[in-house]
């Protein structure tokens, strides 16, 4: 790929996140294979090969049985057969040796919103530190809840060597840690509808790439997935996944990082005109429709203390969608404010689901784009406080008692701007 080509994709990519919050960048097992790291197929023969008398089977045959199995399913098996910590303490062995390579200190420069990778091993990690970026591992649902300001989240999909305790041998045990009622499903979804995706380190042919089809966009797209791989030799593959949107980066993994380094300056110069954009007073408010009295209680309150109150249900589309109207409001304002009534939180509690889930929905987005420091939620006093929002900023209100929820905005917000 010519020098002209790679700037046409960059300026692409660019012109594509202008209507997108940030990057979001998904880390594949050929990035790992760059530092050294053996391929999955190598690891497994290599640790049977090792432990052939622990199966209590010949080695040669074991593998025999073994090539008509898909990954998860070998892993599974072998961790069965042997012992999961067995097979943790042999993958960690390999990980503890190994730097990242320059492919990873790449990766590591780009001004991601998130990095969500399904590799085991904590070069990526390492990398980040290496770059100055101190990063959070979310594992689960609990990890969401406290991520902190300045700290880039690192989604480790199937977990991490390091944490072994969350570590997933199996695509069902995978299904369940995302079920459709989890934060941290609802969290991917979030950063995969309003972020750019740069996917590295995948082939197209990598099983793995298969979890992530469920984040499809809203029109069940993949219009902001780039993918950045090594030439792509079945073509009649390609245009399957070109069919679905995605656009594709064909390079040598020797040229990636020149060209990652390339894209991540231009991310950043478009970062600071980002952040220039936010309006100091501008807060928004999520709250359902049927809530009309309290929104505009909450309205005049917040217009009361210097603050400006934004709503998506006050906005014309300006022929927009409404995730776009919704993004944009959000790129603009710097706090915001969630309602939840009673109804809302019991049938979330009762059923996993509520019949307002817009506004949990909201959240949700509001959590990922803005940060959890910068959104407060504003709980009925006759509700009980889900436990998988623990962690984030709430206060219990009477509604009747305007001056006391005044005080509490007032000195949520004096502690955002003193972090």
């Amino acid at each position: 790929m010519n020098k002209k080509s790679i700037n046409d994709i960059i300026k692409g990519i660019l012109e594509k996140s202008k209507s997108l919050d940030s990057i979001t960048v998904c880390v594949g097992s050929g990035a790992s294979i760059s530092s050294g790291m053996p391929t999955w197929n190598e690891l497994i023969l290599d640790f049977v090969n090792n432990n052939s008398e622990s199966l209590n089977i010949k080695a040669d045959s074991f593998k025999k049985l073994l090539n008509d199995m898909d990954f998860s399913n070998k892993i599974e098996l072998i961790s069965q057969k042997i012992g999961s910590k067995q097979l943790i303490d042999y993958l960690k062995n390999i990980d503890d040796k190994l730097l990242p390579s320059e492919l990873h200190r790449a990766i590591a420069s780009i001004p991601a919103k998130a990095f969500v990778t399904t590799n085991f091993d904590s070069l990526l990690e390492k990398a980040l530190l290496r770059n100055g970026k101190p990063y959070q591992l979310i594992l689960g649902d609990t990890d969401l809840s406290t991520i902190k300001k300045n700290i880039v989240p690192v989604v480790k999909a199937y977990g991490s060597i390091q944490d072994s305790k969350n570590l997933i041998f199996s695509s069902y045990h995978y299904d369940r840690v995302l079920s459709s009622t989890s934060s941290l499903d609802n969290y991917m979804r979030v950063i995969f509808s309003t972020n750019l995706i740069l996917f590295i380190g995948y082939s197209l042919s990598d099983q793995f790439l298969n979890i992530f089809e469920r984040y499809r966009n809203l029109n069940n797209e993949m219009s902001n997935w780039y993918f950045l791989s090594q030439p792509i030799r079945n073509q009649l593959y390609k245009e399957v996944w070109e069919n679905r949107g995605i656009r594709f980066i064909e390079l040598n993994y020797d040229s990636m990082p020149d060209f990652i380094y390339q894209l991540s300056d231009l991310l950043l110069q478009k970062r600071e005109v980002y952040i220039s954009e936010k309006k100091p007073n501008q807060i928004f408010l999520s709250i359902s429709s049927k809530n009309e009295a309290i929104r505009y209680k909450l309205a005049k309150i917040l217009n009361d203390i210097g603050l400006e109150p934004v709503s998506i249900l006050d906005q014309p589309s300006s022929g927009m969608t409404i995730l776009e109207k919704f993004t944009k409001m959000i790129k603009e304002s710097t706090y915001a404010i969630v309602y939840l009534d009673r109804e809302t939180v019991e049938d979330r509690l009762s059923h996993g689901r509520s019949s307002r889930d817009n506004t949990m929905l909201e959240l949700g987005y509001l959590l990922g784009l803005m940060g959890r420091e910068k959104v407060i939620l504003i709980l009925d006093k006759q509700a009980d406080l889900p436990s998988d929002l623990a962690g984030i900023n709430f206060y219990m209100a009477e509604m009747e008692k305007e001056t006391n929820l005044s005080i509490v905005i007032k000195d949520w917000i004096n502690n955002v701007q003193n972090v």
